[in-house]
């Protein structure tokens, strides 16, 4: 099978953004929620956290998601983690995934997913989401099947009176069975502390708890905010400031560990002093 080098795709990937930038142009004017952010360009894995994964972080320094930019908005990314049923493999990050970002008007962007290395359902996801004040109060993932997508999960987003996110209930259904995993964020100062999770069998069966601390962080701006639209930065883009080191348990309903992660991260800095992803 034919595969680009990491240089090619990006050209690939900046062409096709091209043609997204005319899209994007018709679309209604107003405030964005990216607005006013640094233009992060590559953002190496390492510093990734899955959503419902927390292992998948790169290993070797040529695994980067790369974005490209319209007027300070992300309007594509290349690279990722490749899908399996249930999740991400954590042992397989190429560059051949593209995201476009599609604002279809002030209040609602379209995520589409592509794998040029497969094809089938799980290699074309799609998200829908909605925003209030420059938000995300809800996250529609479609799966595409038979020619259509079909809604799947649902994420909704609870903020408090300063404008930071207090709670995330995330909505899916498994073998025709539904679940709902509440998150629940605390803050100290601007900067997230910690997530106390809780996994549903619906309407009440308690079937896991999880607990995500955030710790040791510098004194530099949070450059990532833009990046909230992709759950494997959205932890990074919440905070003030930049975390280094991150814990991960999971514990039964008797409150017995029975998962458990650490990661750490040595934080890099420019020659201006500003915070780096991209090593």
């Amino acid at each position: 099978m034919n595969t680009f080098t990491g240089n090619q795709s990006f050209c690939i990937m900046r062409t096709l953004a091209f043609l997204f930038v005319l899209l994007l142009c018709s679309c209604e004017k107003g405030d964005h929620p990216l607005d006013k952010q640094p233009e992060v360009e590559v953002v190496n894995a390492k510093y990734f956290i899955k959503w419902n994964y927390p292992y998948a972080t790169g290993v070797n320094l040529h695994a980067n998601a790369r974005l490209v930019y319209n007027n300070n908005k992300p309007i594509m990314r290349s690279g990722s983690y490749l899908p399996v049923w249930g999740g991400y493999d954590p042992n397989a990050y190429t560059d051949q995934i593209f995201d476009t970002v599609t604002e279809v008007n002030s209040q609602k962007l379209l995520l589409q997913s592509i794998n040029k290395l497969q094809t089938g359902p799980i290699n074309q996801p799609r998200w829908e989401i909605e925003m209030v004040d420059k938000r995300p109060v809800k996250r529609i993932s479609y799966i595409y099947n038979a020619g259509s997508y079909l809604p799947a999960d649902t994420v909704i987003y609870y903020y408090d009176l300063n404008k930071q996110v207090q709670r995330v209930e995330s909505h899916s259904t498994v073998q025709g069975v539904s679940y709902l995993m509440v998150k629940t964020f605390f803050f100290t100062d601007g900067n997230l502390q910690k997530i106390d999770g809780i996994y549903i069998k619906k309407p009440n069966t308690v079937q896991y708890f999880t607990v995500e601390t955030f710790s040791s962080y510098d004194t530099k701006p949070n450059t990532l905010k833009a990046l909230w639209l992709w759950d494997d930065l959205y932890y990074r883009s919440v905070s003030a400031n930049n975390f280094a080191a991150y814990t991960y348990k999971k514990l039964d309903t008797q409150s017995n560990l029975i998962d458990a992660a650490e990661i750490s991260w040595n934080l890099r800095y420019d020659a201006e002093g500003n915070i780096t992803f991209e090593r």
